[in-house]
C-alpha cells in the first residue's frame, strides 16, 4: 500500500511485513482470467495453463469448481461472446487483451451462470490493474449496459453458429449434411458428463457409485467433484473414459494371451482395456511426460504393460502383434466438450496436414501385424478427412488387408454407433437420451495376406 507522505518523513530504511502463510487464495475468477489469458493468447493447452498456475491448488474445491467452470463456459462459448459483445464494443479487436477476457468472462457469468449483475460487474472490473482507469471505465460501462438488457441478449438459440468456428461448421456440413450439423454443433458445446470403465463387475460399481449403464456398458457419474475420493479410485477398480473412448478397444474381440500393440498409447486408457482382458501389451507412445502418466494411471489400476518411448515412425519389433491399435494424432474435434481450447488453436490446414501423418503412420504399423492379425485404425476426430478417407486410400495401396466389418454385436447391441460401411462413427449428440458423448472413428482391418 502506498503510504501518504507525512508518513514518508523517516529516512531509516524499513523492512516489508512479510505475507502470512495463510493468506487466502486470489478470487476464483481472477486465476480464471489468467490461465484464460494463456491458453487464448499463448496457445497453452488447458491441461498445462491449469498446470502452470499455481494458485488453482490453493483454491478450497467449491473455488475450484468455479475456477474451472468460467474456463470451460468461457472458451466453449468465446465465439458467441464476441459476437455478443461486439454489439456493445464495436472496437473490440482493438481491446488490450487483459480487458477484452475480463468482458468474456462477465457476459459468460450473465448469459450462462446467472450470475447477479453487481456482483459480476464489480468483479470484472476489479480483473484490471488499479490505474488502468481507461479499461476499467469500459468493462464497467459495457457490462453494466448487458445487464440491463439481459434478456435481450440472452436469446442463444442459434448461438452455436457463433461458438462454432466457420471452417469446422463447413466442413461437419459437408460430412454429415445440414439435418446433423445442428446437433453436432449443440452436442460438442454441452457440459460433459463423467464417465469410466471398470476392470471387472460393473454391476456392482453401478450401484457402488450410484451411476447410471451406458448402452456399451460404461459407467456415467452424477457427480463431477473430485474423484479421488470416490469408493474404488484408491483400489484401482476403474479409471476415467469417455464412453465414445471406450468403444475401439472392444474391436479387437478376444485378446486374452494375445500380444496387442498400442500405439500412440497415452494416456493409457484403452492399454487398461486391452490389459483387463488378460492381453500381453506393449504400449508405445514418443512423449516422456504423456507416458509418465500412463504409467502412473497403470499403476493405480495395479496392471502392468511393457512401456516403450519411440516414435511409432521409427517403430520396428522384433514380433509381429496379434493385434495393433493405432490411436493416431488427430485435430481431436469429437472431443470439444472437453477441450473446447481446440476450437482457439486448431485451424483448418492442421486437419490436412495431420491426415498426411495419419496414412504415413497407418502405412508404416501394417508391416507389424501377422497374417490374420487386425490392425485398428482411430482418432477421435470428426471429420471424414481424418476417418474413412485415410482408411480407404490406405486399402487402395494396401491390398494384403481388407475391412472386417463392425457390427451392433461388438457393442452389445448398440447401432447407433455402426456406420453403412461397417466402421464406427460416434458423434456429440449421440446416446443424447443419457447426455452426449465424444466423436470417435474407427476401422479394423484383416490382414489377409
Amino acid at each position: 500500500m502506498t503510504m501518504p507522505e507525512k508518513q514518508r518523513e523517516p529516512k531509516e530504511k524499513t523492512k516489508s511485513a512479510p505475507k502470512p502463510k495463510d493468506a487466502r487464495p486470489k478470487d476464483s475468477r481472477v486465476i480464471a482470467h489468467k490461465i484464460l489469458l494463456k491458453i487464448v493468447y499463448e496457445s497453452v493447452s488447458i491441461e498445462d495453463a491449469w498446470e502452470q498456475t499455481k494458485e488453482v491448488t490453493a483454491l478450497e474445491q467449491r473455488d475450484r469448481s468455479l475456477c474451472r467452470l468460467l474456463v470451460l463456459t468461457t472458451l466453449r462459448q468465446l465465439g458467441f461472446l464476441d459476437y455478443r459483445i461486439r454489439q456493445y464494443a464495436k472496437t473490440l479487436e482493438k481491446l488490450p487483451h487483459s480487458a477484452l477476457m475480463a468482458l468474456r468472462i462477465g457476459f459468460a457469468h450473465i448469459l450462462f451462470l446467472h450470475s447477479p449483475a453487481h456482483a459480476v460487474v464489480n468483479t470484472c472490473v476489479n480483473l484490471l490493474g488499479p490505474h488502468d482507469k481507461v479499461m476499467r471505465g469500459l468493462v464497467n460501462a459495457v457490462l453494466r449496459k448487458a445487464a440491463a438488457n439481459e434478456q435481450q441478449i440472452h436469446d442463444a438459440t442459434q448461438g452455436w453458429q457463433q461458438a462454432i468456428p466457420n471452417w469446422l461448421l463447413t466442413i461437419w456440413k459437408k460430412d454429415y449434411g445440414l439435418e446433423n450439423l445442428e446437433k453436432i454443433a449443440r452436442g460438442s458445446l454441452r457440459e460433459p458428463f463423467l464417465d469410466i470403465t471398470v476392470k471387472e463387475d460393473a454391476v456392482h460399481w453401478q450401484k457402488e457409485l450410484n451411476a447410471q449403464m451406458l448402452p456399451n456398458g460404461s459407467l456415467r457419474l452424477a457427480t463431477q467433484d473430485d474423484i479421488t475420493k470416490l469408493p474404488g479410485f484408491a483400489d484401482g477398480a476403474w479409471w476415467v473414459q469417455d464412453a465414445a473412448s471406450a468403444l475401439p478397444a472392444r474391436l479387437a474381440g478376444d485378446i486374452k494371451g494375445k500380444l496387442v500393440y498400442d500405439c500412440c498409447a497415452a494416456p493409457g486408457g484403452k492399454t487398461a482395456q486391452f490389459l483387463a482382458a488378460g492381453a500381453k501389451v506393449v504400449a508405445i507412445d514418443q512423449s516422456q511426460n504423456r507416458l509418465q502418466r500412463l504409467r502412473e494411471n497403470l499403476q493405480r489400476i495395479k496392471i502392468n504393460a511393457n512401456i516403450l518411448s519411440v516414435d511409432i515412425l521409427d517403430f520396428k519389433p522384433n514380433n509381429l502383434a496379434d493385434v495393433l491399435f493405432l490411436d493416431a494424432p488427430c485435430s481431436a474435434t469429437g472431443t470439444l466438450r472437453r477441450h473446447p481450447d481446440l476450437m482457439v488453436h486448431k485451424k483448418a490446414d492442421d486437419v490436412t496436414r495431420l491426415a498426411v501423418l495419419q496414412l504415413r503412420m497407418l502405412s508404416h504399423v501394417a508391416s507389424l501385424v501377422k497374417k490374420d492379425g487386425l490392425l485398428i485404425y482411430a482418432v477421435c476426430s470428426l471429420q471424414n478427412e481424418e476417418g474413412p478417407a485415410v482408411v480407404d486410400a490406405f486399402l487402395k495401396k494396401n491390398p494384403a488387408f481388407q475391412r472386417m466389418p463392425v457390427t451392433a454385436a461388438d457393442f452389445g447391441g448398440w447401432e447407433e454407433g455402426v456406420t453403412s460401411a461397417g466402421d464406427l462413427r460416434t458423434l456429440p449428440h449421440y446416446m443424447g437420451a443419457f447426455g452426449g458423448m465424444d466423436g470417435f472413428y474407427a476401422a479394423r482391418l484383416k490382414k489377409i495376406a
